[in-house]
């Protein structure tokens, strides 16, 4: 369950001046792989893939946590 949609974080974000740069999804697969797969000896194939995969829009939407970088409005800058 979320508690923010994507939409409702960035009017969030716009009301404090802010502008989301990247959205990345974390926990992409990890939380759903089955337990034959260890994480501790595949780490960084599963790293890997996390990465490649929370930068995708499409698997980003069904991350756990989603991860957003954002900077200051340019209204703000000037």
């Amino acid at each position: 369950m979320r508690l923010f949609t994507p939409e409702s974080l960035n009017a969030m974000l716009r009301q404090a001046s802010l502008t989301s740069t990247v959205t990345r999804g974390v926990r992409v697969i990890s939380d759903y792989l089955p337990p034959s797969v260890s994480l501790e000896s595949e780490y960084e194939r599963v790293l890997e893939l996390e990465r490649m995969l929370g930068s995708r829009p499409g698997f980003a939407a069904v991350a756990r946590y989603s991860q957003f970088l954002v900077r200051r409005s340019s209204e703000l800058e000037h």
